[in-house]
């Protein structure tokens, strides 16, 4: 009943004023691309109240938590506790790619096509060429054992400060963590990563970057 709750809010509420925003800013669409700079935003804000409201269920889940995943296969579990973390992920990340055009583009990705019952169905994603599922459901097999979360966030919403990248996470990541791309490739894309991540935001950011430099170049010339 609670889930029931938290979906019917978010899609009676939330999702049918963000549709309805949409399209009024369709309606009085100008010349310019400012409409979909706007549409952007209401996409944001609507993905943002979805990952709340996987929270908020999540949340409502704890109380159960054991008993649930003792009637789970023992790699099951270890993936839903891995979803657990992955969706504050997916909120720092401000994830918007699980649209329909989005999943035609990119792909479904992160879900195996099978319940891990055994370690044989594990592997067998491995050997049917499954690689992206394969590699997904041991990085968040992995993340059911992360407690902290906070510095992945943090390290993900400084990425998605810049549109551009929020965009293109599903790449970005794709590009880091499988084995189609290259070495060079990963470290152009890890390199670019960490220099918009280290990039100041703010003008308090700006002070100790300038405050920092100098204080390195005054180490190196008059020390």
């Amino acid at each position: 009943q609670e889930y029931i709750k938290a979906y019917s809010s978010l899609l009676e509420e939330e999702a049918t004023n963000i549709v309805e925003a949409k399209g009024d800013v369709n309606t009085h669409a100008s010349a310019n691309n400012a409409h979909e700079r706007e549409k952007d935003k209401l996409l944001c804000r609507l993905y943002d109240q979805l990952w709340d409201t996987h929270t908020q269920i999540i949340t409502t889940s704890l109380p159960h938590a054991k008993r649930m995943e003792n009637l789970m296969p023992r790699l099951e579990a270890k993936f839903a506790l891995g979803w657990c973390n992955m969706v504050e992920l997916l909120a720092a990340m401000s994830w918007t790619l699980l649209s329909l055009d989005a999943l035609m583009e990119h792909g479904v990705g992160f879900l195996p096509t099978i319940v891990l019952t055994t370690p044989e169905a594990f592997e067998w994603l491995k050997a049917t060429q499954r690689e992206d599922e394969h590699l997904s459901a041991n990085n968040m097999i992995n993340m059911s054992i992360t407690t902290d979360m906070f510095f992945a966030c943090e390290f993900f919403r400084r990425l998605v400060f810049w549109n551009s990248e929020r965009k293109r996470m599903s790449i970005t990541l794709k590009t880091l963590t499988t084995t189609s791309s290259g070495l060079g490739e990963k470290v152009c894309v890890m390199l670019r990563v960490i220099a918009l991540v280290l990039f100041p935001h703010s003008s308090r950011e700006w002070l100790i970057a300038i405050a920092v430099f100098l204080a390195f170049f005054y180490r190196q010339w008059f020390v």
